[in-house]
């Protein structure tokens, strides 16, 4: 490096070294985008400070990626502060005008005027410094211990982007690869599947291709049963036993995670598929051992067969589903081949639509509660009120099926919202009788039912029939709903906060996540979408983004909160990450009110975290 800073004609290795970091990054002469910039606005708003910079050195030049109250893109590196703060890790000078390196220098004596900086060197993901995080005045002043520590920390967030954007390309083949291929079995996922199947009808001659829809639906409990773990061992199984019965040209693949999708080519007669579907099915019967016990294999078969049933893969996928469909309701554990009359089954929709209002009426739906638990004590915190339904007609209506019809019903929508409401607050009043711990109840809201005028009127009048302290009623929101409109948001939070209401911001990272509306809106609770949880247990940038959101959700004073933990080492990475609560799978599923108040009761805690925590 020159005496002036700058790198010299001929590099030295280690700067030679450092460049190649910043090249790498990938960010050079790039255009603005706003996961940079969001920080920058963020910076300067809480250091009160009229220019925040994100920097990056290249050989001449100091680019800036970010600026916030600057018009230039760049400047000569020889005159730029942030120089120095490579050096020195961190840099503030309190008046320019009076410091010997400065005095002189453009920046000083032209536009636009520096008379103070402070920076906190950035590094990238080896560890080299590659920039800076900067704040400048026109006017002498201090930064100070703590507007050093704040400065630092979000550096520290911005090195978790520059990271992240390191990584980008290994995480976009990543993605991709997880998109295409199921990472316990291997199999392909649908989209491929869809590709083969279209090949193979497109090669069939004359030939039959039947389309198999097998679906496992006992997999749910397995997985609140055993874990995580046991599911994918099964998977692999059931996998294999299948995957023996095939021929050469025959696929597999695995659409979801309880679903396996079969394409048989070659077939020269119905009789012939009939013959191979079934001889797949028997193949999967034989029971199998798992937690130490033996367990029936629950199947539902469904086949379509080609060219009678269609002669796309749209057609044929779409009517091996139906028949799996009815093989599930009907209970028949041999394969169901698809019939005409299957098309019935779309009227399940239209039958859920007509029944929700009476069911309402009729006191058909119940609150199963979720509990939130407390990394710092093991103890339960709180809990998720999610609604259940059992129709005497229709059977188990799932919520994936009930809740997006009364999203599209503002009657109705306003009438279940009512009543969960109603319910969840009436049952925390009498766990606050009969339980000695705080304990808070979550709701999930829909941005409609918050931006209606009376909604605050409602959530008042509930608060006051039942005597609910402040901190008792949780209202989670989603990233969508309070974007649309921030300022109705705001309006209406405002006015429930000054009752004593918490909100929490659900699935956080899922959607459009900007810091902006997070520092705009009273939230208080910040949900990490469980998306985030399938990559954590690894070294790879799933684990960094939930460190950034955790760091980011801490920093504007929020608990955060892990949702969709299923195994023991997610709660310990989350610990290890600092984490406020989890929520999953692995504590409890959605349970009825009796089940949760004996576990609070008896203050279960999280013994593999709790303990370890207090060893240390």
């Amino acid at each position: 490096m020159a005496p002036d800073g700058s790198a010299g004609k001929h590099s030295s290795e280690p700067e030679a070294k450092r460049l190649q970091e910043v090249l790498s990054l990938e960010l050079l002469d790039t255009q603005p985008e706003e996961r940079f910039d969001q920080y920058t606005r963020l910076i300067a708003d809480v250091l009160n400070m009229p220019i925040a910079l994100i920097a990056l050195m290249d050989e001449q030049r100091q680019w800036f990626k970010s600026r916030h109250g600057l018009a230039m893109e760049q400047t000569p590196r020889s005159i730029s502060f942030c120089r120095y703060a490579m050096t020195e890790e961190y840099l503030e000078v309190r008046d320019a005008a009076e410091d010997e390196r400065f005095r002189d220098t453009p920046l000083v004596t032209d536009e636009p005027h520096v008379r103070f900086y402070a920076g906190a060197v950035l590094h990238g993901p080896t560890g080299e410094p590659v920039g800076t995080v900067c704040v400048l005045d026109r006017k002498p002043r201090k930064l100070g211990p703590t507007g050093r520590r704040r400065l630092q920390a979000f550096a520290l967030l911005v090195e978790q982007e520059l990271a992240f954007n390191a990584r980008l390309s290994e995480a976009r083949e990543e993605i991709e690869q997880r998109a295409l291929r199921d990472p316990v079995t291997g199999l392909p996922r649908r989209s491929i599947m869809m590709e083969l199947l279209g090949r193979a009808l497109a090669h069939a001659d004359g030939g039959i291709v039947a389309v198999a829809h097998i679906y496992f639906p006992r997999f749910e409990e397995v997985l609140s049963v055993y874990g995580r773990e046991r599911l994918d061992y099964t998977a692999q199984l059931l996998t294999e036993r299948v995957r023996t019965r095939l021929h050469h040209r025959d696929y597999i693949g695995r659409v979801d995670d309880g679903t396996l999708m079969v394409v048989l080519t070659g077939l020269e007669s119905q009789q012939v598929a009939v013959d191979r579907v079934t001889a797949i099915c028997e193949g999967l019967r034989t029971p199998y051992y798992i937690g130490g016990g033996q367990r029936e294999v629950v199947v539902a078969f469904g086949v379509s067969l080609s060219p009678d049933d269609g002669t796309d893969a749209e057609t044929l996928a779409d009517k091996a589903r139906l028949a799996g469909r009815q093989a599930e309701k009907s209970g028949h554990q041999w394969p169901v081949f698809y019939s005409g009359g299957m098309n019935d089954q779309v009227s399940r929709r239209d039958r859920i639509a007509r029944r929700l209002a009476r069911a309402l009426e009729q006191q058909e739906l119940e609150l199963y509660y979720q509990p939130v638990l407390c990394l710092d004590t093991g103890k339960v915190a709180g809990c998720e009120a999610l609604a259940r339904w059992y129709c005497p007609q229709l059977g188990w209506v799932s919520p994936g099926e009930f809740i997006p019809i009364v999203e599209q019903d503002p009657a109705l929508s306003r009438e279940l919202t009512a009543w969960v409401l109603e319910t969840a607050c009436r049952q925390a009043s009498e766990w606050r009788q009969r339980l000695a711990v705080p304990f808070w109840i979550s709701v999930n809201v829909s941005g409609n039912e918050l931006h209606r005028p009376e909604f605050p009127d409602l959530v008042e009048g509930l608060l006051h029939k039942y005597a609910l302290t402040p901190g008792a009623l949780v209202i989670e929101l989603t990233e969508q709903s309070m974007i649309q409109d921030v300022a109705a948001a705001v309006e209406a939070m405002n006015r429930l906060g000054a009752m004593g209401i918490q909100f929490a911001v659900d699935d956080f990272g899922s959607g459009y996540s900007s810091l902006n509306y997070l520092r705009e809106l009273p939230l208080g609770k910040l949900k990490i979408d469980r998306a985030f949880m399938q990559d954590l247990g690894g070294a790879g940038v799933g684990r960094e983004v939930v460190r950034a959101i955790i760091n980011v959700g801490q920093a504007l004073g929020m608990t955060v909160v892990a949702e969709g933990v299923e195994t023991p080492e997610q709660a310990q990475v989350l610990c290890d990450l600092g984490c406020n609560e989890v929520q999953g799978f692995l504590m409890r599923p959605p349970v009825p009110a009796g089940v949760l108040e004996a576990m609070v009761a008896e203050g279960a805690a999280i013994p593999w975290v709790w303990e370890e925590k207090s060893a240390s």
